[in-house]
């Protein structure tokens, strides 16, 4: 998602992806709820630029070829609860 505000993303898989499993940028307040997201080949779930007040709630994020959750370039204010990650790269 980029420049997505607003959204809700429930009950999702994602994996196997060459890439990142779910990539949010310069979004805010969006809410993924029960996810899991495994064997990505970067990072489970980036959250990046500038991505504020989005909730993250029942997540699992695990065998990713990177980090499993990844906050960076001022993404802050975001809340997460109840989040599994192992077995990542980092």
């Amino acid at each position: 998602m980029m420049g997505a505000s607003n959204n809700s993303l429930n009950n999702i898989q994602t994996y196997n992806n060459g890439s990142d499993g779910i990539h949010i940028a310069y979004s805010h307040n969006n809410a993924l709820n029960n996810i899991q997201s495994y064997n990505n080949g970067s990072i489970g779930i980036y959250i990046r630029w500038y991505s504020h007040y989005n909730a993250l709630n029942n997540i699992q994020s695990y065998n990713n070829g990177s980090a499993g959750i990844y906050l960076r370039d001022g993404s802050d204010t975001n809340m997460i609860s109840n989040i599994q990650s192992y077995n990542n790269q980092y």
